[in-house]
């Protein structure tokens, strides 16, 4: 499978974002492909194999409760080195500008920290930490997403609401936009192609700022079963859309847990297969696959077996059926499972 180049994408993208322009007919044929991965459970070379595997996105949480421990005061050096080792792999990041933060809660609170999400102090802080996280890698080609999965009741408790996320994210678009304007912000990163929230989100002019939208289309069946959904999703994009201008659909996390019933190692690495060539055939300019490594131990827990590759509390690398399948279809490289 031929892909378009990193620095193409980032081009065509950066076009995308400028409300008044139209973005290239390309824009829509653009193939690119990456990982979720988790900066914790990161062992040494896993970026090189990604990179090996023929990925070249990466996408993690940037969360803010990480690097503004001090009100007003940005340390970002937790991701400076997995930052770093990526741009030494030729791996691009996007990154989740995600969750709340302690200091703006309630003090009975827990993370996400969403208690006092409606007070301005809140706005103001979120998107100030925004702005600090883009002015610290502006130029690098990251695409920023804001939150992650804003419509589930874990990423936004204690029950979703369109119009907090929407303020929330407004404001922090309009000051990364005044002083960063060509880099590229992406969102709502909804759970399922939830086309109600996303509605709400370009009914209320968020296509003013975001320059694709993202979306996480998960399911337990046939990966071709989403070609409806994206349909359905261009037709309303088409609706809120500027005169002229094609917004691309992003699919910022899709997986298959081996341990869904009816799922085994085999099957999740032939609906990897399926699921890469639909959003080929379908024009997504960038597919993220979740996950790369398998989250715990326990064979019937199913977020512990969305990963590519096996846990190994010892660092090995213990590549699953799916690993080889993507190698296959991203490099060319035949390889059997042992």
């Amino acid at each position: 499978m031929k892909l378009i180049s990193s620095i193409a994408l980032w081009m065509e993208l950066t076009l995308a974002a400028a409300v008044v322009s139209a973005a290239p007919a390309e824009l829509e044929r653009a193939s690119a492909y990456g990982v979720n991965i988790h900066t914790g459970a990161l062992v040494s070379g896993d970026l090189g194999r990604i990179h090996d595997a023929g990925f070249t996105w990466v996408r993690t949480d940037l969360t803010w409760q990480r690097v503004e421990h001090v009100a007003g005061k940005f340390d970002f050096s937790y991701f400076d080195q997995l930052v770093n080792d990526c741009r030494a792999h030729n791996l691009r990041v996007l990154a989740i500008l995600d969750y709340g933060n302690s200091l703006y809660a309630s003090p009975d609170d827990a993370s996400p920290f969403l208690s006092q999400v409606n007070t301005d102090a809140f706005h103001r802080a979120y998107a100030a930490f925004s702005v600090a996280a883009v002015a610290h890698y502006a130029g690098r080609g990251f695409i920023w997403e804001q939150w992650n999965e804003p419509n589930n009741k874990h990423a936004w408790p204690p029950k979703p609401r369109s119009d907090d996320y929407i303020a929330l994210m407004k404001e922090a678009c309009i000051a990364i936009r005044k002083k960063f304007p060509n880099e590229i912000i992406i969102g709502p990163a909804s759970s399922y192609i939830d086309l109600e929230f996303i509605e709400d989100c370009l009914r209320n002019g968020m296509l003013d700022y975001w320059s694709a939208i993202s979306v996480h289309p998960y399911r337990r069946t046939e990966p071709e079963t989403a070609a409806n959904d994206f349909a359905k999703l261009r037709a309303l994009i088409a609706r809120y859309a500027p005169a002229g201008r094609t917004v691309p659909i992003i699919c910022g996390e899709w997986g298959y847990s081996s341990a869904w019933k009816g799922f085994d190692d085999f099957r999740q690495a032939d609906y990897l297969t399926e699921m890469f060539q639909v959003n080929r055939k379908e024009e997504i300019p960038l597919t993220i696959w979740y996950d790369w490594r398998d989250d715990g131990d326990d064979p019937k827990e199913q977020e512990h077996r969305f990963g590519l590759i096996r846990r190994s509390r010892a660092g090995a690398f213990d590549p699953k059926p799916a690993y080889f399948a993507a190698r296959k279809i991203l490099t060319g490289v035949q390889s059997n499972p042992k």
